[in-house]
């Protein structure tokens, strides 16, 4: 008789614990906190495989970021439990950098050269054309036969992007690689094998020209020790 109390006294015990870990209202995800991402949160929180109502002792946050960084936007995810009902995600983005036209479509790429985009342009964004492109798959390095030229032309956008110009777009035309900006202006870099001493040199001379009220025309720095203006006819 006393073995079977115990018995019943074990049950009820264990049906309480049961209950408490998943029927009970404690343990119920009621806020989900997202950290260091530009993606909007609900996004990131659908991806996550996270539904409301959603027992935070039974989530598996391994899974959460298994299927965060499918995503070619997102370099790492972190998530953490805090007990009884909150979690938060922190997320390390993959910034778009530059839009390339090519290959039947537009392909965003990361500041390393990662595709983290096909077809979503953002006209905000550094502008490139005339790139041959062999290959896009997202979070893979863009594949061109042109490898080593598209390298310069990566480089030359980060140039770019340390500065306040707008409405870029860099080509590659001829064997120069070219920057225009605007309708305006058009500068040619040639082979671009001194990219940074070319771009100040360009960037010299611009500022310079601007000063005086000159708002557009040609600036050939295929030599990075001189560079030659030239109006548009």
């Amino acid at each position: 008789m006393r073995r079977l109390a115990q018995l019943i006294l074990f049950s009820f015990i264990l049906f309480g614990l049961i209950y408490v870990v998943g029927f009970s209202p404690l343990f119920l995800i009621k806020q989900i906190d997202v950290r260091g991402s530009s993606l909007p949160s609900e996004e990131i929180i659908a991806a996550a495989g996270i539904k409301s109502d959603q027992n935070l002792l039974f989530y598996r946050t391994e899974n959460g970021v298994n299927n965060l960084t499918q995503d070619a936007r997102i370099r790492s995810v972190i998530i953490t439990k805090d007990y009884p009902d909150r979690l938060e995600i922190q997320v390390d983005n993959r910034e778009p950098f530059v839009n390339i036209h090519g290959g039947g479509g537009i392909i965003t790429l990361d500041s390393n050269g990662l595709v983290i985009m096909i077809n979503q342009p953002d006209e905000s964004l550094i502008q490139m054309r005339g790139f041959d492109v062999t290959e896009a798959s997202l979070g893979e390095p863009i594949v061109s036969s042109e490898a080593a030229t598209l390298k310069k032309a990566l480089d030359l956008a980060n140039l770019v992007s340390q500065t306040n110009l707008e409405h870029t777009l860099i080509t590659y035309e001829e064997a120069h690689l070219i920057l225009r900006i605007g309708e305006d202006w058009k500068i040619k870099f040639g082979s671009a094998n001194q990219i940074e001493a070319q771009f100040s040199a360009f960037k010299a001379m611009y500022d310079h020209l601007m000063a005086q009220g000159t708002l557009g025309g040609e600036i050939d720095v295929t030599n990075a020790d001189i560079a030659v203006f030239k109006p548009f006819e």
